[in-house]
Formats: C-alpha cells, sequence, structure tokens
C-alpha cells in the first residue's frame, strides 16, 4: 500500500532554530528581570517570558510533527498523520488530485507557515478559478504540493516524490480498494481535549492563575514606594509579629502560585483519569479562593 513521508529539511530546521532563538530570547528576558529593580520593568520582563511559553510550545508541536509526518493509505483510507494530528479521508471520497500546476494562489491562510513548513487552513484558487476550502500539512510551498480534494474540504500534502505519489493512488482509486464502509476520522490530538469547551473548567483555572499573576504585578508596581522594612505577619490579636524587608511579601503570591500547580494536576486527575468532573471544579474552586486570600493578606500589609 500506498506509504509517503514529506520531506523534513529544511522544515525541521528552521523548527530547531526558532526554538533555539526563542529560550535564547527567554534567557536574556529572564536575566535582564532578575538584574533590573523591581518595578514596572519586572512586570514587563515578566510578560514577555510568560507569553513566549505558548509560542514555544506551538513550534515545538509543529517541529516534532514534521519529523513523523507520513501519508499512508490503509483500508480504503488515506491516513494523514503530522505528529498527533491525524485525518483520516476516504478513497471513496476523493474526487480529484490536482498537481502543483494547478494551483494559483492562497488566502485567508490561518495556521503555521514558516521555511519547509505549511500546516493550517485557508482558501485556495486553483487554475478553473475555484475557490477550494484547504487544510495544508505540508513541508513544502505551494508549488510543489498536491492537493487532494473531496466534497467537503481539500488537502495540500508534499510527498517527497509528487508524480509518483500522485500515480499510486491514482492506481490504488482506480482499484477495488475495499473500502466502502471505511468511515472518515480526525483526531486531532492535544485539540480534542474535552476541556476546551468547557468553560467552568476554563474559567475556574484561569481565574487562579490571573489572580496570582496580577497579585506579582502589583507588588512589583508597588515595590519601590514601600518602606525598608514592611510587616509581614500579625499576630492573632492584630499585631506586627514578624518585620523585613518588602522583597519578603512575595512568599504569598509565591504560596499561591505553588497552590495553583497543585491545584491543576489534582483537578487533572480527576476530570481525565476519574472523570469526576464536581471533584475537579471544586479542587479549582479553592484554588481561586487562596488566591483571594493572598490577596486579602498581601493588602493587609502594605496597606
Amino acid at each position: 500500500m500506498l506509504d509517503s513521508h514529506p520531506p523534513q529539511s529544511p522544515g525541521r530546521i528552521v523548527g530547531l532554530a526558532l526554538i533555539a532563538i526563542l529560550f535564547l530570547l527567554d534567557i536574556g528576558f529572564l536575566l535582564l528581570l532578575l538584574l533590573a529593580p523591581i518595578g514596572i520593568l519586572t512586570v514587563f520582563f515578566g510578560l514577555l517570558i510568560l507569553g513566549s511559553l505558548p509560542l514555544i510550545g506551538i513550534v515545538i508541536y509543529v517541529t516534532a510533527g514534521i519529523s513523523s509526518a507520513r501519508y499512508r493509505v490503509e483500508n480504503g483510507l488515506l491516513i494523514i498523520e503530522w505528529g498527533r494530528l491525524v485525518q483520516a479521508v476516504r478513497m471513496q471520497g476523493i474526487l480529484e488530485i490536482l498537481p502543483s500546476e494547478e494551483i494559483e494562489d492562497v488566502t485567508e491562510f490561518r495556521g503555521i507557515r514558516w521555511p519547509g513548513c505549511m500546516i493550517g487552513q485557508g482558501l485556495l484558487k486553483v487554475a478553473d478559478d475555484r475557490e477550494l476550502r484547504t487544510a495544508f500539512y505540508a513541508t513544502r510551498t505551494l508549488g510543489q504540493q498536491v492537493l487532494i480534494v473531496t466534497d467537503s474540504m481539500t488537502y495540500g500534502l508534499s510527498p517527497a516524490d509528487p508524480f509518483a505519489f500522485m500515480a499510486s493512488l491514482r492506481a490504488l482509486l482506480e482499484s477495488d480498494l475495499g473500502g466502502e464502509e471505511a468511515t472518515a476520522y480526525s483526531e486531532m490530538g492535544i485539540l480534542d481535549w474535552s476541556i476546551w469547551p468547557n468553560r467552568r473548567a476554563l474559567l475556574l483555572v484561569g481565574a487562579a492563575v490571573a489572580l496570582n499573576l496580577a497579585l506579582f504585578a502589583f507588588l512589583s508596581v508597588i515595590y519601590s514606594r514601600l518602606p525598608a522594612e514592611v510587616p509581614l505577619h500579625f499576630s492573632q490579636i492584630g499585631i506586627v509579629d514578624r518585620a523585613g524587608s518588602p522583597s519578603g511579601l512575595f512568599i504569598l503570591p509565591l504560596i499561591g502560585l505553588v497552590a495553583w500547580i497543585a491545584a491543576v494536576i489534582l483537578g487533572w486527575f480527576f476530570y481525565f483519569l476519574r472523570h469526576e468532573k464536581p471533584v475537579a471544579y471544586i479542587v479549582w474552586g479553592v484554588t481561586v479562593v487562596i488566591e483571594l486570600a493572598t490577596w486579602i493578606a498581601v493588602v493587609g500589609l502594605v496597606v
């Protein structure tokens, strides 16, 4: 049966280079954060580092997909694999196989695109003035791709040998595939997680971490205006029983951050492994209460 792997270079090399650049930038931002006086710049560099983490994760995910990408035919299905992303197309549902010469331009592209990598969706214009909604799983430019046209979606692929791939695929289409009962399916890896459409779960987890990060930012902004010694703890009767440097105040949001990480892990266990969503909601809800309590404690110490 047909089994083809798209070329990995230069897409994989560019992906690895992007990962290295992002990590080096983060190291630079971290050094600036540690060396600069605590203040608004601390918040700025901290946000840059936090903002880069999802980007690094996406680049790693896509680059790993380049390394394992393949197109194969099995049991009446054309199976497109890109790491954990899998798109299985019924061979019986393929209407056309178009070579790169038919491609004119792509518009409305949404996805990841760098030299040697094109994954996402867009509107593709072909030579007969049709516009095809296309999902790209390719490591080559439009001029080196093969289009697999179905009634619902077109797929842009980049087999190592496009002409041999098209010839083999057409031969299989003309043969008795025995795939009349094959069912198309898709697996989106991390994007398939049931938590993404769950607004309650996302709100609880997101609110807790937002409160925690906001407290770090609040302390950083007011830090320069605090006295050299501030109260760090009150006794049960409201008397200051411990004082010290304002930097000691950061212990409270740090404790809150540790609590949030622990709650995410514990809630994940109940949500995904035990399938006990109400328990997960309680765990994440308690974390929101803990973050609110740390805010109250910090405000009580600095006001």
